[in-house]
């Protein structure tokens, strides 16, 4: 009874507790902006702390070993007096593997109920120039977005409730479409921060709150510092900053959605750059232009396939915000890259088509719309090219392009339209031949834009009629997997799979003939299933009995 008691009046007490927080800032500041960290941890240091808050600086500065700190509270207007958990010696704060480290170090050290991150130095978006993310001026190195640096540095580390970039042009649909899955919140501006960042004496007090609720009032606290007489700009001007929280829930949905949006702008291309002309820009070659902004836009101009992505937008953006020394609506929420001009599409999509985001077709959109005709794609080059028994299969890396690519491949006076997932990097092809000759293929774009003519000549081998084969074989991908052998028509089909103990572990009968002697692995159900080993395929067509061995990596 006495326990019971003791537990009752401690649950009460428990259930008031705030939860836990671990903040790990990674202030890579070996560059030009080394003052302005020293005076950001001099703020954190003499900020309010909420009680079961760890809140932990890396910092990497010039000419100095890089240390972290446990930021506790202090008024030192000139020193840092935090103690310093470890002296870590030079670094290279531009390296991915250095972002992990500290990661891991300080998850596994300071376990929470809630964990944020903080990456805080220069940053350019996903392009590609001096400044990009984290640089240091002593190796050159900077972390990577397009290549799967960040995205990589961020893995294995469980999820995170809230990802702060304090660091210029990061809030941004191409970044947030990398990252997604790794964290509950993205905040960041979508155009420049100025050189004093985010202001920490003001966002570290809430930092005991609910995820949500601190996400969502940050871009207030980041605004206001940078209003006339605020604590970032004792001036009476205004400057330009912008500020969000963007939500990562149900991005695949947004995404899909965005897909959609795509392939229905190709119908306004006049419209589309039109709009563009009206949009407030940013960041590098001013090729940025805010999410909300554009589809509200695009809704005036009358383009209903905006409508249910602009609601579902505004679902994602929990707080946005925005200081500007001229009047404009409707921005701060999140940039999008949308080049006005050829050359500024040129210089970068190569570049762009590596992000995940490229897959949404927006950059098939935007070349479709840009003044000057869109260049024809090139062709595919053969990867392999192989006959078998009385089969040509030949396989394909398909050529960069923004657009999503079918394919016209000619072959004895016969075409063949070849439609492979978009934006898929190979494809296949297969038919059966009955003599040695040529083919053609050339990439077709959405524009309706062809490639030259890619032409190869092939071979036709002599064979045994009663063979089987699998191609490839050994198989890492069933979806790729091929069984073929030479097809007398009218005769009825079994496909039967044993392992290596005798047992029959996959069948499949087939009521009607198949038309051409080739089968493909994924047509047999539960092929993916198998695990790796050595099976014997057995194959009865008509009265004909054939098998083969499979290997499955």
């Amino acid at each position: 009874m006495k326990h019971l008691l003791l537990l009752l009046l401690i649950l009460p007490f428990s259930l008031l507790s705030a939860d836990s927080w671990t903040v790990l800032i990674y202030m890579a500041a070996d560059n030009n902006l080394a003052e302005n960290g020293k005076q950001n941890i001099r703020e954190m240091e003499a900020a309010h702390q909420p009680e079961d808050l760890n809140l932990i600086v890396q910092a990497d500065f010039p000419n100095e070993d890089a240390r972290r700190y446990r930021i506790v509270h202090d008024q030192s207007p000139t020193q840092i007096n935090s103690p310093i958990l470890d002296n870590l010696g030079r670094i290279d704060s531009g390296d991915p593997q250095t972002l992990k480290d500290f990661i891991l170090w300080g998850k596994g050290r300071y376990q929470a109920d809630h964990y944020m991150l903080v990456i805080w130095s220069h940053g350019d978006s996903w392009y590609k120039n001096n400044k990009w993310i984290s640089p240091d001026y002593d190796t050159g190195n900077m972390i990577g977005i397009a290549n799967g640096e960040l995205r990589g540095a961020l893995t294995g580390s469980g999820p995170w409730d809230i990802l702060l970039f304090d660091a210029c042009s990061m809030q941004a649909l191409e970044i947030i479409t990398e990252i997604n899955d790794l964290t509950d919140y993205v905040v960041a501006s979508a155009d420049l921060v100025p050189d004093t960042g985010f202001p920490y004496s003001n966002i570290i007090p809430i930092l005991s709150q609910d995820p949500q609720e601190i996400a969502s009032q940050i871009p207030g606290l980041y605004i206001d510092s940078y209003l006339p007489g605020g604590i970032h700009n004792p001036s009476q001007s205004y400057l330009t900053t912008t500020c969000s929280a963007i939500s990562t829930a149900d991005w695949d949905a947004f995404l899909q959605s965005w897909k959609s949006l795509s392939r229905s702008l190709r119908m306004h291309s006049a419209e589309l750059l039109s709009i563009r002309q009206d949009l407030f820009e940013m960041n590098t070659g001013y090729a940025d232009v805010d999410v909300r902004q554009l589809l509200i836009h695009l809704q005036n101009y009358g383009i209903t396939e905006a409508d249910p992505i602009l609601n579902l937008w505004n679902e994602h953006v929990l707080a946005s915000g925005f200081t500007l020394p001229y009047p404009e609506t409707d921005i701060g929420t999140a940039a999008l890259w949308f080049p006005d001009i050829r050359f500024n599409y040129d210089s970068a999509w190569q570049h762009y088509m590596k992000l995940d985001f490229a897959k949404t077709g927006w950059l098939g959109a935007v070349n479709a719309c840009l003044d000057d005709a869109p260049a024809a794609p090139d062709p595919p080059s053969v990867i392999s090219q192989n006959v078998l028994i009385d089969h040509l299969i030949l396989r394909f890396a398909a050529p960069l392009s923004p657009d999503s690519l079918y394919y016209r491949l000619s072959l004895d006076d016969e075409e063949h339209l070849i439609f492979p997932p978009a934006y898929s990097p190979e494809f296949s092809f297969s038919t059966q031949v009955s003599n040695s000759g040529n083919y053609s293929i050339r990439a077709i774009d959405q524009n309706g834009l062809e490639s030259f003519a890619l032409t190869n000549s092939y071979t036709l081998s002599e064979s045994e009629e009663d063979v089987l084969l699998i191609y490839p074989n050994p198989l890492q991908d069933a979806i790729a997997g091929k069984l073929i052998w030479k097809h007398q028509p009218g005769e009825k089909l079994s496909v039967s799979i044993f392992n290596i103990k005798g047992q029959r572990v996959l069948h499949k009968a087939y009521p009607e003939d198949v038309w051409a002697g080739e089968l493909a692995l994924m047509d047999l159900n539960g092929i993916t299933e198998l695990v790796r080993g050595i099976y014997l395929v057995s194959l009865k067509n008509g009265n004909r009995s054939l098998r083969c061995k499979l290997t499955i990596l």
